[in-house]
């Protein structure tokens, strides 16, 4: 039932049965009398004690009465309120209005705010839907959840048909709007609305607003709150919206010499009554007051050369609604004369090209229509610049986190080579590098200042060289040179030089692991870690590392990863299972039942490194699930910079917590 369901019980079993009985005799009409007094009471008891607290009321209770008796009853002449009491009401409405109309709200970005409502049409909530028809069409949240149609008239203009707030209309009102996008958006868009909340169909207006008005209007809050001004201490509710549309409506599509009060009523189906006697639209510019407290900042004005009517009329093909077409015929005309000529040169290879974009815009003569492309052009660019925060960032950086990715990839590439397979089987037994044998080290570099090791054996001068395993070990020396000094200049509590040491001391160590045979590390290879590194003394001959100092360098690197502060680097298994399940979190969470859209998350790479560094091995297994990922995208609806609704509102590892 609806929000007044005490109401609708008194009406159908006590006042509709109680006037039902009486005559229209005097005495019929004194019972009429006593019953308003009693009516009255009982709304008072509830709670609605004001004047206009209880005009719904009784507006209800009178409509109740002409559907079931009659529009002419003669209790209708004793069932309301008294002239002054009208007189009352309507005098606190027009100062209302006057208050509004004294503080009118300047909209800066006109554009942004139809591009926002034209994202939104793409949404999967109706209440967002609504949101943007609201803006885009001008008509009213109960109209578009329940009664309107739209039928297409021209590209940018629909046929409406369903307008509440009528009266006793015996005729139905349909009537031209423009349209602040295409109409074939505006037509989809309502339809998808119909799909979606079927339910609305069946219910009278008020029961529409007080079910679904509500969602509506946190929509509009949610992604207007930026562009809008609300009025003093109300909401964006989709009603400041009639007023909003109207303004844009006016700057965009009035002709030059129409009035814009007459343009505003025609758009918003300001009519007077209609009834079989006198079918014709007659405007009505009354109502016209209780929408005009919004206009175009000056600033805006300014860019179309102080023009605040129709400056988008004859850009791509876009021409007056069919009551104010009559305009088209001189005024360009005149307009051409006041016009000086000027000669532009462009490449001979480029003319058939231009006189090809041409033939797109509108105009009897070339320089209308190249104006009119400069028009649109400027009109592309601004709408562009409004709508480039919703366009997903792609600019790398070099930061902590990629630095550890190179340093991850140069020590875990395969560096046997032919030369090193038939220099000694001993390789190949007790060092050879493997996918997982850089594990150790990468932790340790990663996560703790280079530990230095005493137990390293230091290399033979004299022996034999492996050039390819040299070369890229140097490679992977001068990298870990690089993040020493990054370590280096975050550790205030360890000296820089005994850091350097160690580290230099640690990659000693790898390389006697990987390749015994491999000749003495050069001091010009030290010397490319940093001029503050000063390397370990180098014996002339020492035996070769056995295996069990370099276990016990590993297990050196293992026990200072535990004791590291920092977020760990994980290894690749731990890493795979970390980012499956932060993937599984993820669509866990964009599963729940009634999960609002801006709440949900898409699953992307950057997402996933609030739980993972490790890149490679987010990339691998997006890979791998990659049809299982843009399934669930395409089930929520999750575009392309969908993610960018959060920034500066939430972080994913504040919601998704494994």
């Amino acid at each position: 039932m609806g929000k007044r369901a005490w109401l609708s019980n008194l009406i159908d079993n006590d006042y509709l049965p109680a006037i039902a009985l009486l005559s229209g005799s005097p005495q019929g009409r004194a019972k009429a009398q006593q019953l308003v007094t009693r009516m009255r009471q009982e709304w008072s008891a509830r709670g609605a004690l004001a004047l206009n607290q209880q005009q719904s009321l009784m507006d209800q209770t009178r409509r109740a009465i002409k559907d079931q008796l009659g529009e002419d009853h003669f209790s209708l002449d004793y069932i309301k309120f008294s002239t002054e009491e009208y007189t009352q009401l309507n005098d606190e409405k027009q100062r209302s209005v006057s208050e509004r109309n004294e503080d009118v709200k300047p909209l800066h970005n006109p554009d942004g705010i139809v591009a926002t409502a034209v994202r939104l049409l793409e949404s999967p909530e109706w209440s967002e839907v609504a949101a943007a028809l609201a803006v885009l069409t001008g008509r009213r949240s109960s109209e578009l959840l329940s009664t309107a149609k739209f039928e297409p008239k021209t590209r940018w203009s629909v046929v409406f048909t369903g307008a509440l707030k009528r009266g006793g209309e015996t005729q139905t009102l349909s009537f031209e709007i423009p349209t602040l996008t295409t109409s074939e958006k505006v037509c989809k868009a309502l339809a998808k609305i119909r799909r979606e909340l079927p339910e609305a169909l069946e219910l009278p207006a008020k029961e529409v607003n007080a079910r679904f008005g509500p969602a509506v209007a946190a929509a509009c809050d949610r992604h207007f709150s930026d562009l809008v001004p609300p009025r003093a201490g109300g909401n964006l509710y989709t009603h400041l919206f009639r007023a909003v549309y109207a303004t844009i409506a006016t700057f965009w599509y009035c002709p030059p010499r129409v009035d814009p009060v007459e343009f505003r009523a025609a758009i918003q189906g300001h009519y007077a009554v209609l009834d079989e006697h006198n079918p014709e639209l007659r405007r009505s510019l009354a109502a016209s007051r209780h929408y005009a407290d919004f206009e175009i900042a000056d600033s805006v004005i300014a860019q179309y050369a102080g023009k605040r009517k129709g400056i988008k009329l004859g850009l791509g093909g876009i021409q007056p609604i069919a009551p104010f077409q009559d305009w088209v015929d001189d005024t360009p005309t005149r307009g051409r004369q006041r016009q000086q000529r000027t000669s532009l040169r462009i490449w001979k290879d480029d003319q058939a090209a231009i006189a090809s974009i041409l033939e797109h815009f509108d105009g009897k003569l070339q320089p209308d229509k190249m104006s009119a492309w400069v028009a649109w052009s400027l009109q592309q660019l601004a709408a562009k610049a409004t709508t480039a925060e919703f366009e997903e960032a792609t600019v790398g950086e070099i930061t902590e986190v990629e630095l550890r990715e190179a340093i991850s990839q140069a020590a875990t590439e395969e560096v046997t080579t032919p030369d090193e397979v038939e220099a000694a089987p001993a390789i190949a037994s007790t060092s050879e590098i493997t996918e997982a044998a850089p594990e150790p080290m990468e932790e340790s570099a990663v996560n703790e200042p280079i530990q230095f090791t005493e137990s390293v054996s230091n290399l033979s001068l004299e022996q034999p060289s492996v050039s390819g395993l040299e070369s890229k070990l140097d490679k992977l020396i001068d990298v870990m040179a690089q993040f020493v000094q990054f370590q280096l200049q975050a550790q205030h509590k360890v000296s820089q030089e005994d850091n350097a040491q160690k580290a230099i001391a640690h990659l000693q160590t790898t390389r006697v692991a990987a390749a015994p045979e491999i000749e003495a590390i050069s001091q010009p290879a030290i010397a490319r870690a940093g001029t503050t590194i000063v390397p370990a003394p180098i014996p002339e001959s020492v035996p070769t590392m056995q295996p069990a100092i370099a276990n016990q360098t590993i297990d050196t690197a293992e026990k200072t990863n535990t004791e590291e502060s920092k977020p760990r680097k994980y290894k690749t298994g731990e890493a795979d299972a970390i980012v499956n399940r932060a993937i599984d979190a993820i669509m866990a969470h964009n599963n729940l039942p009634n999960q609002i859209h801006d709440l949900k998350w898409a699953i992307t790479i950057n997402g996933l490194k609030n739980f993972s560094t490790n890149q490679r091995v987010i990339e691998r297994i997006m890979q791998e699930r990659k049809a299982e990922i843009d399934a669930h995208h395409q089930l929520h609806h999750l575009l392309p910079g969908h993610n960018n609704r959060h920034k500066r509102k939430r972080k994913i590892g504040d919601v998704i917590q494994l």
